[in-house]
């Protein structure tokens, strides 16, 4: 105690040793330790203040030392991960670190000790309930004040709404980039000025095509006005297109939908652009789909539907030549029965009522008119089944279309007088009805032409047959015909009928003839898959 009544802290130090005559003597000696006292107590005080600010902060604070251990632990770190003092301190605070941080996490931790420098890092700590929790770690060197390194000081925040809400930005850009790329639109997103910001995979990749400059559509911080008003200098449609991307883009439109061409030396291509506002007015969403196999398709469907007028127009006169035939046949039907053979019956009934009237008549005479009436009977019986013939080959039904053919030519020869030959190859015993019904009927129409116009002397009949169809062949060697002509003028119906006849069954019939060199039919008709 001094006499100003102060206190002085003293440092007081005994010692014994011996004189010259070797006594012992003890010596006292004091020391003014006050001002260290001082500062002791201005230390505690000062870092009892911190260790009130440190758990009073809102942030998780930690301290190490020179050996890198951990040396303290606020409150709130504590309070967060639900652990005592003595379980943080050293290396214990690690193990609430999740095991895919931890390497990290140790590693930016010693390389930043061993360069004295700050650190930052993220990671996950376990908190008190047993879920992890994603930190900020930010730490600084601190030093004594002599200067000297005393080892690191560090404060930690909480960042799992941010990781969170990162995570869930980042999958919320790659679904839109997913669904962006999944289009095959092209697709591009302009900003306030007609920047480009963004572009999915079908626009770059049609830009990457298309460098040469055909078709133009920029890239990525490319200005999309620049490259449209160079691409539509002077077209109508492009100053439309053009407009209607800057109304939406100031807020005047709603939308804007365009078709337009864009075709090149060596494609036709055609475009539909659809533009959309962004929310809030901070640019436009611009897709540009190809739709060249659309208007292609209009465009063959509109050819199409003339074709279909066309052959309706053919298939209506057709109707027209087939109702005048069936017409025809029937008159000439009935004026065949009229003329020829009723007048033959009205003959036999004269002679049978002459007969009658005789009173008496010589055996001889009876003889011979009885065997004239006998010859008419016959020839008119032959001429009657002939008719029914022609109406109904019934001979198909019953032998075949080989010799129900033979059978006919031979008939056809025998009439006509011509010369006609007839070979028939491997020709399917059974065939269905339609098939040798309609081959038939080629067969009559060309042999009735050939009668009627070609003017032969030698006609010349193949059948043949295989696996896969049958075919038949009628040739002769009149004065034919110019293919060409006849086919521009008026089609007769004989050839139309024949044409419809092996098409209507998949089959084919071709005409070759010239004008003086003879004419050649050939059609062929696949069999039908049941008889196959």
């Amino acid at each position: 105690m001094r006499k100003d009544g102060s206190t002085l802290w003293v440092r007081e130090t005994v010692r014994l040793v011996e004189d010259d005559c070797g006594a012992l003597v003890m010596l006292l000696a004091c020391e003014d330790i006050t001002e260290r006292k001082r500062t002791e107590e201005a230390l505690r005080e000062s870092e009892s203040r911190f260790r009130i600010m440190a758990d009073t902060a809102p942030t998780l604070i930690w301290m190490a030392g020179l050996d890198k251990l951990c040396t303290y632990f606020n409150q709130v770190w504590l309070d967060y991960t639900g652990r005592t003092m003595e379980q943080e301190l050293g290396n214990g605070w690690t193990d609430g670190v999740h095991q895919e941080d931890i390497d990290r996490c140790r590693k930016t931790y010693v390389e930043a000790f061993e360069r004295r420098e700050p650190f930052q890092m993220e990671y996950r700590l376990r908190k008190a309930d047993g879920q992890y929790g994603w930190v900020f770690d930010k730490g600084v060197p601190r030093h004594f004040p002599s200067g000297e390194f005393a080892g690191y000081i560090g404060t930690c925040i909480d960042v799992t709404e941010r990781k969170w809400a990162e995570a869930a930005l980042q999958a919320s850009d790659a679904f839109t980039r997913a669904v962006l790329n999944s289009l095959s639109a092209h697709v591009c997103v302009l900003d306030k000025e007609g920047g480009i910001v963004t572009t999915n995979d079908a626009w770059k990749e049609f830009a990457r095509k298309h460098a040469d400059g055909t078709f133009i559509f920029g890239e990525v911080g490319d200005n999309y006005f620049d490259y449209c008003r160079r691409t539509i200098a002077g077209t109508l449609i492009g100053q439309a297109i053009l407009k209607g991307i800057e109304d939406v883009l100031m807020g005047s439109e709603l939308s804007c939908v365009s078709e337009y061409a864009c075709h090149s030396p060596e494609e036709e291509r055609w475009f539909l652009m659809r533009v959309t506002p962004l929310k809030d007015a901070k640019g436009v969403v611009i897709s540009h789909t190809d739709i060249s196999r659309r208007v292609r398709m209009g465009l063959e469907l509109e050819q199409q539907a003339v074709l279909l007028g066309e052959k309706q127009k053919e298939l209506e006169s057709l109707a027209g030549k087939l109702i005048e035939a069936q017409e025809a046949e029937r008159k000439r039907i009935a004026r065949e029965l009229h003329d020829d053979f009723n007048q033959r019956l009205a003959a036999l009934s004269v002679e049978l009522e002459s007969m009658e009237r005789t009173p008496i008549a010589l055996p001889e005479l009876i003889m011979r008119q009885l065997a004239a009436i006998r010859i008419q009977a016959g020839t008119l019986c032959d001429d009657l089944h002939d008719l029914a013939y022609r109406l109904h080959p019934s001979l198909l039904e019953h032998v075949g279309l080989e010799i129900a053919a033979r059978d006919h030519v031979a008939e056809f020869a025998k009439r006509t007088g011509l010369s006609v030959r007839f070979t028939g190859r491997e020709v399917p015993k059974t065939l269905s009805p339609e098939v040798a019904t309609n081959l038939f009927r080629v067969l009559q129409e060309s042999l009735q032409n050939v009668s009627k116009h070609a003017q032969a002397t030698d006609v010349t009949v193949r059948l043949s047959g295989s696996s896969k169809g049958v075919g038949l062949s009628v040739r002769d060697n009149g004065q034919g015909f110019d293919l060409e002509d006849k086919i521009a003028g008026a089609k007769g119906l004989g050839l139309v009928s024949m044409q419809e006849r092996t098409r209507g069954l998949g089959g084919f019939l071709r005409i070759h003839s010239l004008p003086r060199s003879g004419t050649k039919i050939c059609a062929w008709i696949p069999q039908l898959q049941e008889d196959a």
